[in-house]
């Protein structure tokens, strides 16, 4: 085995091997690095695409953007977050099939004042269903958030009660309206 000094003259062979073989390495670790970051940063699913993004008020889309930080990373029995696409901070997302939480949303249009909400940790939900998800909707907060929940999740109030915390340092309370 040669021992080089680590002061060998540039044009030599083995500091060219070991330029080499640093650059590889450092090549290696580059593409390691990012395919590990599209898969972690993604959460190891794709996008979850949103066609009906709501369009809030300026204060409720700076609430929303408040509320966004305060959301928990997984939700329920271990639904981890998921992009969403368009990005906003009006969505966001958890598990597969995705349950998606919409801020600044509107009255449902199905609501009328005789319905009466169910109440989870203070939090007044009006349900309804919506194609293959149920979609809940804050009556007594503001701004407004609906969350769709897809059937095959058969216990949808764990999502709603771990989204509870956040809901009530996120949104302020209101009349039912």
């Amino acid at each position: 085995m040669t021992v080089t000094a680590p002061d060998a003259p540039p044009s030599s062979p083995a500091r060219r091997v070991r330029l080499l073989i640093g650059a590889g390495f450092a090549t290696v670790a580059l593409v390691t690095a990012l395919v590990i970051g599209l898969v972690v940063g993604s959460g190891g699913a794709p996008k979850v695409v949103v066609s009906d993004v709501p369009t809030p008020s300026a204060a409720d889309a700076a609430a929303c953007r408040a509320l966004q930080a305060l959301l928990p990373e997984s939700i329920g029995d271990g639904l981890h977050t998921r992009g969403v696409q368009p990005a906003s901070p009006l969505l966001h997302a958890w598990g597969t099939p995705a349950a998606v939480l919409r801020c600044g949303v509107p009255r449902p249009a199905s609501y009328t004042s005789d319905a009466i909400p169910g109440s989870i940790d203070g939090i007044g939900w009006y349900s309804e269903q919506v194609g293959d998800a149920t979609v809940f909707t804050t009556l007594n907060r503001s701004p407004r958030v609906s969350v769709a929940v897809p059937k095959d999740y058969t216990i949808p109030f764990d999502l709603l009660v771990s989204l509870s915390p956040a809901l009530k340092q996120g949104t302020k309370p209101t009349s039912v309206a």
